[in-house]
Formats: structure tokens, C-alpha cells, sequence
């Protein structure tokens, strides 16, 4: 073997992101719904600090070093925005997106509160229980049952605890769909787009990140900042990342010696290639009745093995009572040629070996971005989503931060424009402090979008820069809130 194939390759990298279902605590992945693929580096690092001894000695070394409560670990994801090939569907990094935001926002039914007419400027509806974003899709669905149409509207209304509010700004036969007549008059309205809404507590996620023949895992992760480019060229581009609070690793290495029948662990040749928490497999079987079985690691114990080995134990298999077939030479022999490891087996980090991708990448140049309802010429430009978090490292006793606190949130954004003789005007705008609605939307086809709306942008005094032959303006903006919790929404539409 040559010695080039023990290095990792940068282009071998898969990632794996999942909702926890108690925060802080591992949450392995699934196969079709967890899946992200890196547009770039997904990165890992979780690095614990030392303090130097301070007793005095006659030296100019350092004798002693402690170490401090391991800090929070970074990671980082860069991803396209790939959405699903089902209208109003999750994207691909669901998680990320309510990690992001704080909350998915569920399906709402509620009434029309007066006559309906097509095309009608205005709808107006009561019995709202739940929050809606300032822009989405609903479903109107006739008396008889028998037919619905889907209505984009651009524009909500509503006081905040208020159980009515108006659509306006409406784009009736949406998604293919037919408008109703006035004579078959709907009576309710369902909230059909998918959004991700802002909320004060935001879900802990666990990251997977698998760089060739090493796998990591990050377990109480949270999402501190997310940049959504804004382009021509490529593809939309989302760079999530953020923190966790404990890091488990798995690499590669082969088996000391054959396992037996009623096994529950594993001898290895090096147990420092591993952590306690990661989940393994046996990569030199291949039978598809062993390829889906991953085993977490339950402890490691350094010479516990036997000849002085390294042992591995196991705790609960993930899938299946075949336990034994994943670590024991097939019936029949090998498939291929007997591998050179001791004893035939090599041992790796296991996650989904057959993920399942999750739609279409979204070109860049399909954006479209409107400022106070108006369509906007922009060269680009990128939009930051601050959104800090502090893990708990301070309080006495604590070997890993056990929780993460929310701060306050910061959108800002700045616009690059070609500065035209009525882009003068944003001068003004900005020296007053105007705030208008922005709303950037990215994809081309009906049911199929994703669209950001900030509702309350406020514009600062651009400034001039020279790109000769041409003059540009870059237009600050920041994102504020009305009644809290709703100056971003993330909708599917």
C-alpha cells in the first residue's frame, strides 16, 4: 500500500445534522432525512485549555499545567440550498434551519372572516391561534370538498395577539392551481407553506462530520451564525456555524484479534484512534445484512485487550440482533481478495452508508430581492445572521460546558448597487434612519422557493466605492423586530 492512501483526502467529506431529543446528549442520524452535503470544508475542532503551574522553581521551564473545563467546541458547514422535489417540503439541513431560526412552524387552519371574490385584493381571516410569516402560500378550499387553489400572498396585516389579520399582495392560481369561483365560496384557509420562525430557545442539533477515514461528532450543538451569499454566479451558497458542547471522534484500525461467537467487544491494535460515544463498524465485511449495523462504543480500556491489545466494548448495538455476523469472517470466505489487516479486519467510524440526497441545488442568478415591495438592481452582496449563544464552562465540576444560553440576535446585510441617479435617494433614506420591508427570494418555480422577509430593514448612509469604469454604492442594512421574535422569517413557497 502506498503511503499517499494513509493520508485523508479533502475531497472525501460527508455531513450528517439531527434534531436531539434531549439536549447535550447524542443523537445518531438518519439515512434520509439527515443528510448534507459540503459545498466546501465542513470543519471540527474542540481544543481544551491548560493553565501553567505558578509555584516557584529555580528554572526558566514550565514544570506542571492543568487543565481547565474543556470549552465549547467550533464547527463549521458550508451547504447549498438544496430544496426538495415535493412542493413545500423541508430542504435539505432541515435541522440547521430550526437550529437557526429556534422553530418550525406548523400548519394553521382558520376562517375567512368576509365574502370572497376573485381576484380579490384583499383576504381577510379570523381564528388565528398560531403566528404567520410575513409572506407564504395558503390553500382555500371550497364548501364541497371537492377542489382547493393555492394563493402566495406577499403582504400580512395583523396586530400582534390579534386573532385577524388581511392577505394582500396576492398571486391567485398559484402552483398550477385553479382559483375558485365566488359561486363555490371557500370557508377556511390552511397555512400551507413549511417556515422557520424565531423563537427565544433554539434546539440543540448533534453534528456528524466524516472526513475520509476519520468521523466526528459534536454532540449540543448550536447555531451561532449563518451567511446567505447573495450573487449571480453558482449556486446559493449557506455557510452554517456555531458551537457544541462535547466532541466523540472515530478512526480507523484493525483488529488485534477474531472475534468470538456472543461477542461484546473488540480487540483493536491502536484504542487511541477512538472515543467513547462514537459508533463503529467492521468496513471489511461487505454483505448488505452487515453494512447497515453500526455499534457504539461504550468504553475504551488501553491494554485491556488481548496480548496487551486495546478493548473496545460495546454498548447497544444500533440496529438488529445480528450482532455476532458484523465482526466474524462471512460463510464462504471473502468476497474479495482476503484483506492484509491482522486477522482480516479493518474497524472505522460508521455513519449511513447509503444516504439519501435531498433535492435540487438552487442557482444563484434565480434570486430576486425587493426592497419596500419594489424589485431591486443589486450586483450582491452577503446577508449575516448573528445569532450568539454562551455555553456554560464557569460553574465548578463540569468536565464539558452542560448548556448553552441565548443573546441577542444581530441581521445586518450590505447591498451592493450600481450607483444610478435615483439610487441618490438611499442617501436621505439613510441619514433618516428609514425602514422598509426587504424580502430576498431564491429559486424560480411556484412551490419550489425559498423566500427570507425582513420585515422592518433599517437603511444606513451607503457608501461610494470605484470599480472603473462604473461607480457603486454599498447600502448597509439591519433587521429589528416589531413586537419581538419577527424580524426574519425563512418560508417555503
Amino acid at each position: 500500500m502506498s503511503i499517499l492512501q494513509e493520508i485523508g483526502l479533502a475531497r472525501k467529506q460527508r455531513a450528517f445534522v439531527v434534531l436531539e431529543v434531549v439536549g447535550g446528549t447524542l443523537k445518531f442520524p438518519s439515512a434520509t432525512l439527515n443528510y448534507v452535503i459540503p459545498a466546501g470544508d465542513a470543519i471540527m475542532n474542540q481544543n481544551p485549555a491548560f493553565v501553567n503551574s505558578e509555584e516557584k522553581k529555580n528554572t526558566l521551564d514550565v514544570i506542571d499545567r492543568f487543565q481547565n473545563t474543556m470549552p465549547a467546541g467550533d464547527w463549521s458547514i458550508p451547504m447549498y440550498l438544496r430544496m426538495a422535489d415535493v412542493n413545500y417540503a423541508a430542504p435539505q439541513g432541515a435541522a440547521l434551519f430550526q437550529a437557526w431560526q429556534g422553530a418550525l412552524g406548523s400548519m394553521a387552519t382558520f376562517t375567512l372572516s368576509d365574502d370572497y371574490a376573485t381576484p380579490d385584493a384583499l383576504l381577510h381571516a379570523s381564528g388565528l391561534t398560531r403566528y404567520l410569516p410575513g409572506v407564504g402560500v395558503i390553500s382555500v378550499a371550497s364548501k364541497s370538498g371537492a377542489t382547493d387553489s393555492q394563493i402566495h400572498y406577499g403582504v400580512l396585516h395583523r396586530a400582534e395577539d390579534s386573532a385577524t389579520c388581511s392577505f394582500g399582495d396576492l398571486t391567485f392560481d398559484y402552483a398550477g392551481t385553479t382559483t375558485l369561483a365566488t359561486a363555490d365560496e371557500p370557508e377556511t384557509i390552511t397555512m400551507l407553506s413549511p417556515f422557520y420562525r424565531q423563537d427565544t430557545e433554539s434546539p440543540s442539533i448533534t453534528i456528524w462530520i466524516e472526513t475520509d477515514h476519520f468521523v466526528q461528532g459534536l454532540a449540543g450543538a448550536s447555531v451561532n451564525n449563518v451567511v446567505l451569499g447573495v450573487t449571480n454566479e453558482g449556486a446559493v451558497v449557506l455557510t452554517f456555524s456555531g458551537q457544541g458542547a462535547e466532541m466523540v471522534w472515530a478512526g480507523e484500525s484493525a483488529l488485534a484479534t477474531l472475534a468470538t461467537a456472543a461477542v461484546d467487544h473488540i480487540s483493536v491494535v491502536d484504542g487511541k484512534r477512538f472515543s467513547v460515544g462514537a459508533f463503529i463498524y467492521n468496513m471489511t465485511l461487505t454483505p448488505a445484512t452487515a453494512a447497515s449495523i453500526g455499534f457504539e462504543i461504550g468504553a475504551i480500556t488501553m491494554g485491556g485487550g488481548e496480548g496487551g491489545s486495546d478493548l473496545i466494548t460495546f454498548a447497544t448495538p444500533l440496529t438488529g440482533d445480528n450482532h455476532n455476523f458484523a465482526w466474524e469472517i462471512p460463510e464462504g470466505g471473502w468476497l474479495g481478495p482476503e484483506p492484509v489487516a491482522a486477522n482480516g479486519h479493518v474497524v472505522r467510524g460508521y455513519l449511513p452508508l447509503t444516504p439519501t440526497t435531498i433535492g435540487t441545488p438552487i442557482e444563484s442568478r434565480l434570486t430576486d430581492i425587493e426592497l419596500d415591495g419594489t424589485a431591486a438592481k443589486l450586483k450582491g452582496g452577503d446577508i449575516t445572521f448573528s445569532y450568539p449563544k454562551t455555553y456554560i464552562e464557569d460553574e465548578v465540576g463540569l468536565d464539558f460546558p452542560e448548556d448553552f444560553l441565548e443573546d441577542v440576535r444581530a441581521i445586518t446585510s450590505s447591498l451592493s448597487v450600481y450607483f444610478r441617479k435615483a439610487n441618490a435617494a438611499y442617501f436621505t433614506d439613510g441619514y433618516n434612519g428609514e425602514e422598509v420591508p426587504v424580502l430576498f427570494k431564491f429559486g424560480v418555480n411556484e412551490g419550489d422557493l425559498m423566500e427570507v422577509y425582513l420585515k422592518r430593514s433599517a437603511l444606513e448612509v451607503p457608501t461610494i466605492s470605484f470599480a472603473a469604469p462604473a461607480v457603486e454604492l454599498t447600502i448597509p442594512l439591519t433587521a429589528i423586530g416589531t413586537y419581538g421574535e419577527d424580524s426574519c422569517d425563512v418560508v417555503f413557497t
